[in-house]
């Protein structure tokens, strides 16, 4: 009777682990694959599992510049999804996602996905704290802000 039950906890074990893997990557699904972006950043991306969720059209252009992006993200984990916003006049779709960080902290990123006809949808564009692919090589400064300048004195 004791060797009939000592398959229990291993069973426990494996419907724990299975309970907590990420979601099955659905191309169809916008917010699903922007989801497996913080999935594939964590397990480490194989080249063939990067065709089949970026765009064919951008990939090629950034390749190592996605990587130190994907690097940068690897730690993020279970992200939530926020929105969807799309325009009924393009295949474009972009997606907020929110994902916890240590010290009770949170980040958002965005995500831009092109709809292409046998593929489903694919990331285009992926921005975030401390993180953007790709780069869209913007001009001058950035917005910022800073404390208001202290009062004069009369001894400079």
């Amino acid at each position: 009777m004791r060797a009939a039950h000592s398959w229990v906890p291993a069973l426990l074990g494996l419907a724990l682990v299975a309970g907590c893997s990420a979601p099955e990557l659905d191309p169809n699904d916008p917010g699903s694959v922007a989801q497996h972006l913080f999935t594939l950043a964590t397990d480490g991306p194989a080249q063939e599992e990067l065709a089949t969720i970026f765009d064919p059209e951008v990939l090629p252009e950034h390749p190592v510049a996605l990587l130190d992006a994907l690097d940068a993200i690897a730690d993020l984990e279970d992200p939530e999804l926020l929105a969807v916003d799309s325009s009924p006049d393009t295949d474009e779709v972009f997606v907020d996602l929110a994902l916890a960080l240590p010290g009770e902290g949170r980040a958002v990123y965005s995500v831009k996905l092109r709809h292409l006809e046998q593929a489903g949808w694919r990331i285009a564009w992926f921005q975030g704290p401390g993180v953007e692919w790709p780069d869209r090589g913007r001009r001058g400064p950035g917005l910022s802000t800073s404390a208001p300048p202290e009062p004069a004195t009369d001894g400079w």
